[in-house]
């Protein structure tokens, strides 16, 4: 007698512990990744000044390490590797919560992504080997967690909770960890006998197909910073709407898995109209919303078909003892050649703002949907015939809903940053380069940044550098936790893409404003951008300003020239006009003398009373004057100052100016 399959009782504790801990590892999985990357890019290369090519090297050799779960394996056995993975990753990832260093973080980092790269292997061999519903429940465990890492995310206004100091993020951290070592002592110390199976042959694929899975999830749909960006809704709205596309793709999982051929053959279906929305032009407003749901909805789907896979087919033997020498060849594999897609896709992605690569960053999306789609129908090829069940995930889609809460209560919680109105002039304006928000040591420094910025007391910021979603900078939208915490409505100016650019801040009403693409973007890597606003700081007075972050490559002065002719354009000798920004030229360039002999005035040069060079890159051994303010010549410049410290790699500007 099947214990398992005869109490639906115990059938339905045992999916829910089982998809639980898969879950837990998940939330700590993603977690973990988000943070290393940051850490590649910020701490090894920048704050290090290591080659460009080593955080590459550093990531593959780790993510080719995820292959040593086999000898792992053989070595402790599934029992004691399944011990080490789980404890590894709890451990880390509660270290790494507690240690915020950056030579910590990596190193932590580190260690936590290689147990997760290990524990997936393992853990998924020993729920297909003891349960037959055990690839359902690893299906609906990883949707699940990727439902609360996004749920926690969210409730922290997206900013990742291992750069959250403070009480409740620790404590948070804590009751998880200690909720994962709980479920893996309860699945270490469950001896239901397993069952000799085969291999798994191309069920295993299903694996595989995880590494696009979680490409496709950090990158697109549960990135809450991009969606509010394409979607154009407040946040709390768009972070409930995403979690409300969570619970629906778990419902939608829980029907496939209760009817796993069918399911499997929509499932397809999905992700061939999923392929066709990320072939097509990056949506917005509505056509975006339902984009994102119906990409939760097929991805899930897509999962839960694979989950089905892997699942044993009925009418396997059972054989004595809970771990006789479990075979993990084809999990190891399967999962390792995911994980390197997942780390060679994220690289491509990122690596095309820097280099002109193939193609571009759009086309590793669909490149992504397109092995989701081969790796199910070579899973779905090898289906089992498994005992379908219409309640078997329905635990896990209750579990969906109640993270739902989360995102209410977050909505409801939600305030607004208001302008306000004041006498014209005096006003103090501000330029600062954010270094997407990481100091010179790599950490990701926001509250300096705010620091820096309130003891300025500008009334009008503009901002270069900021990220509001790319998954390399902890998916995190800094522009909207920057705008609340300083209480000063923004105009975002996407430049790279739709969630990299410049923006404008201001403590005054903004009545217009409009974002250019600058005219010689198709001859560089990185699109730029510029922003206009006109700022009315009285019923009668209006200030414009122009926000800009020109092309980065020192010796490409020519490559800026006419980005500064569109920002002369742009001005046409208005009055009241200020334009701030990191023009990447030196006073003495060609591209920068264009906008004195147009009549624009340098207020460092204006400053005399200043003493100082005005150098403001790199922050900590300042030798470039690079970011600059220039207003028209009505305008009078006073009290110049630099500052910031290391909070960025550039210092700050700031002046007074009156009339």
């Amino acid at each position: 007698m099947n214990s398992e399959t005869d109490n639906p009782g115990l059938l339905d504790m045992r999916f829910l512990q089982n998809a639980a801990l898969m879950a837990l590892a998940v939330v700590f999985g993603l977690q973990l990744l988000r943070v290393l990357f940051a850490n590649l890019v910020f701490y090894l290369r920048e704050s290090v000044g290591a080659s460009p090519y080593v955080p590459g090297v550093y990531a593959l050799l780790l993510f080719l390490a995820a292959f040593l779960a086999l000898p792992l394996a053989r070595l402790l056995g599934v029992r004691g590797s399944l011990a080490a993975a789980a404890g590894g990753l709890g451990a880390a990832r509660l270290a790494e919560q507690l240690a915020p260093w950056p030579a910590a973080d990596l190193a932590l980092t580190t260690v936590g992504v290689l147990a997760f790269l290990w524990f997936v292997p393992v853990y998924s061999t020993v729920l297909r080997s003891r349960y037959p519903s055990g690839g359902q429940a690893l299906a609906m465990g990883l949707l699940l967690g990727i439902a609360i890492d996004t749920a926690v995310k969210g409730a922290f206004s997206t900013l990742e909770p291992s750069w959250q100091p403070g009480f409740a993020p620790a404590l948070l951290m804590v009751f998880l960890a200690g909720a994962f070592a709980v479920l893996t002592c309860l699945v270490l110390a469950d001896n239901t006998p397993r069952q000799e199976t085969r291999e798994g042959g191309l069920g295993w694929v299903s694996l595989a197909a995880l590494g696009p899975v979680l490409f496709l999830e950090l990158l697109l749909f549960q990135n809450v910073g991009q969606q509010t960006v394409l979607i154009g809704w407040d946040q709390p709205q768009v972070f409930l709407w995403i979690m409300f596309g969570n619970a629906l793709g778990l419902l939608a999982a829980a029907a496939v898995l209760s009817r796993p051929v069918n399911g499997g053959r929509i499932a397809l279906a999905g992700l061939a109209g999923l392929f066709v929305l990320v072939v097509v032009e990056e949506m917005s407003g509505i056509q975006a919303a339902l984009a994102a749901v119906f990409g939760s909805v097929a991805v899930a789907m897509a999962v839960a078909a694979g989950g089905a896979a892997l699942s044993r087919g009925v009418g396997s033997a059972r054989t004595s003892g809970p771990d006789p020498g479990l075979r993990v060849r084809g999990p190891v594999v399967a999962w390792g050649l995911g994980a390197l897609a997942l780390l060679l896709m994220t690289f491509w992605y990122y690596a095309n703002y820097g280099l002109d690569l193939p193609g571009g960053a759009a086309v590793i999306p669909p490149i992504a949907v397109a092995v989701l789609i081969a790796c199910a129908v070579a899973a779905l090829s090898a289906l089992p015939r498994i005992r379908s069940s219409s309640t078997l995930g329905l635990p896990v889609v209750l579990a969906g809903l109640v993270l739902l809460v989360v995102s209410a209560g977050y909505w409801m919680s939600w305030s607004h940053p208001e302008a306000s109105q004041r006498a014209a002039f005096p006003v103090r304006v501000m330029s600062y380069n954010i270094h997407q928000g990481f100091d010179q040591d790599g950490y990701l420094a926001i509250r300096d940044l705010v620091n820096v910025i309130e003891a300025e007391e500008p009334g009008i910021v503009a901002l270069q550098e900021v990220s509001r979603g790319w998954v390399i900078n902890g998916a995190f939208d800094m522009l909207l936790w920057l705008s609340r915490k300083l209480d000063m409505p923004y105009v975002w100016a996407p430049a790279a893409d739709s969630v990299w650019g410049n923006a404008i801040l201001s403590k005054y009403p903004i009545v217009e404003s409009s974002v250019h693409p600058m005219p010689n973007n198709s001859g560089i890597p990185m699109d730029r951008s510029y922003a206009t606003a006109v700022i009315s700081l009285d019923d009668s007075t209006r200030l414009m300003v122009l926000a800009t972050h020109l092309h980065h490559v020192e010796e490409d002065g020519h490559l800026r020239t006419p980005q500064v002719r569109a920002l002369l354009d742009a001005w046409g000798g208005r009055e009241r006009t200020v334009l701030m920004g990191d023009l990447n030229g030196q006073p003495l360039d060609t591209e920068i003398v264009l906008l004195e002999e147009a009549g624009l005035v340098d207020v460092f040069a204006a400053s005399p009373e200043y003493d100082g060079a005005g150098y403001t890159f790199p922050a900590r051994d300042p030798r470039r004057r690079i970011d600059y303010i220039w207003v028209s010549p009505d305008l009078r410049p006073t009290d110049f100052s630099l500052s910031g410290g290391s909070a960025s790699d550039h210092l700050a500007v700031a002046v007074t100016l009156d009339e």
